[in-house]
């Protein structure tokens, strides 16, 4: 992260407008007052070199007449100018004529740099000539004999007390330009942020789901950006307020209609309750009244089987009672209601004769297979054993319903009823009812297991 994205919006907006004028007025001040110090001190230096000029000038007759009084006037006369340490005035061999120095030198503003002018005083002579020659050769001509020479030697001083002046001034006056810039910079930043402030506290406040709708008083006068982004804002909190309001009000009406369904639905389960303890204890009863006479005629077939009988009046007097005995077990078990509304059925493993199931059942359904010209094969292995250990009941009822089944299928045809070991499973005996009917089609086969549905129309 850099540093300034760690600053926050004002003081970006601040940033933003004070270090550009900043720059530019630190360049503008830097720019103006080394142009004025440069031109300042070109003038005072042209200024010099003008008073150097002019003492030369002015002692080119003390010089040349040798005149010391006159050149100690004019020394005199020029000393005590403001940045002269001290005056000389030499020959054209450097012999010292004249010279002076400023009241105001002092040891200390001697050994301050310091800067010399030298002035050469010169001589100027005609040659003269007469008129014709004059007129044959043209004006006469001036020579220039340097006769003795000015030494103006100034101080710098002065030069870099106004200096130092000029940049203190300059430095205030940048001081009080930036402070200026500061507070204007400031003073628009804070307007320019504070709405976006406030937008971001709204758009807080709607996030936490806590926001209040401002009141009604749109700003006319203020047309940018920010203000409209400010209307969308407080105009979509004010539809998300709608919004949940109405789903509040709907929210409410869907409790009040649950309640009244949840109402209904105890009701509507008080008479489920009702009618299934009806519906029980009209069970019970029935079951108790076939029960009595379904003992009478287990009875009678036992008495039935212990009176001199043929072979084929026997086989189904012990068929019939063992039908009967199967049905007087099952109402028993539809006794049992609780059972059957928790979808369990209960399994009473017994010990029994395997084979002897199978050929009870074949026998229960042999006059089947004789309406039907249909003849029941039984194969077995001689390793499967006697008595297994299972539910007897529902062993039997499995049997029955499959091996009926295949003879309702298998018309003029047989059925063969296959017991052996599994070959690949240690303790498992496979049964096996193979018939010859038509069989179950593919798209027929989700229907199989699916409760109270019957596909004897089924082809293969």
């Amino acid at each position: 992260m850099s540093l300034i994205s760690r600053f926050q919006l004002q003081d970006k907006l601040l940033l933003l407008g004070v270090m550009p004028a900043a720059i530019v007025a630190i360049i503008l001040a830097t720019y103006l007052t080394s142009t004025r110090l440069n031109d300042m001190y070109d003038l005072l230096h042209k200024t010099n070199e003008n008073l150097c000029l002019s003492i030369a000038k002015s002692s080119v007759n003390g010089v040349f007449s040798g005149n010391l009084a006159a050149l100690d006037a004019v020394v005199r006369s020029v000393v005590n100018e403001p940045d002269i340490l001290s005056i000389k005035i030499t020959d054209s061999a450097g012999t010292a004529l004249s010279y002076a120095s400023s009241d105001i030198a002092t040891p200390s503003l001697l050994s301050n740099p310091s800067k010399e002018i030298v002035q050469p005083i010169t001589l100027k002579s005609i040659e003269n000539t007469d008129e014709f020659d004059s007129l044959l050769v043209g004006p006469p001509v001036e020579k220039n004999e340097t006769i003795g020479y000015v030494t103006l030697t100034l101080s710098y001083e002065a030069i870099q007390q106004r200096q130092y002046n000029i940049l203190s001034n300059t430095i205030y006056i940048t001081l009080f330009l930036l402070l200026v810039i500061a507070l204007i910079a400031k003073y628009f930043s804070a307007t320019i942020s504070r709405p976006i402030l406030k937008l971001t506290r709204d758009v807080k406040n709607i996030t936490k789901g806590n926001y209040t709708p401002p009141p009604n008083t749109p700003n006319i006068s203020s047309k940018d950006e920010i203000t409209t982004l400010e209307s969308g804002v407080h105009e979509m909190a004010q539809q998300i307020n709608n919004h949940q309001r109405i789903l509040k009000q709907r929210v409410l009406e869907a409790t009040q209609e649950l309640r009244s369904q949840n109402d209904k639905l105890f009701s509507a389960q008080e008479e489920i309750l009702k009618s299934a303890d009806a519906k029980s204890r009209f069970i019970s009863h029935i079951s108790h009244e076939i029960r009595t006479p379904l003992n009478g005629i287990i009875g009678f077939l036992e008495i039935i089987q212990q009176t001199p009988l043929d072979d084929e009046q026997l086989k189904l007097v012990n068929a019939s009672h063992l039908s009967s005995k199967n049905l007087q077990t099952i109402i028993n078990e539809v006794l049992d209601f609780t059972q059957l509304e928790s979808g369990k059925v209960l399994i009473h493993k017994t010990n029994f004769e395997l084979k002897k199931a199978i050929q009870d059942a074949i026998l229960l359904l042999s006059a089947q297979a004789k309406e039907n010209h249909v003849s029941i094969n039984y194969q077995h292995d001689a390793n499967v054993p006697v008595v297994i250990n299972q539910d007897h009941v529902k062993f039997g009822q499995i049997l029955i319903n499959l091996l009926s089944n295949a003879i309702k299928f298998s018309h003029q045809s047989s059925v063969i009823v296959r017991l052996k070991m599994n070959p690949y499973k240690q303790d498992v005996i496979d049964i096996s009812i193979i018939d010859h009917g038509i069989g179950i089609s593919g798209h027929n086969l989700k229907q199989l297991f699916q409760e109270y549905s019957q596909l004897d129309g089924a082809t293969s």
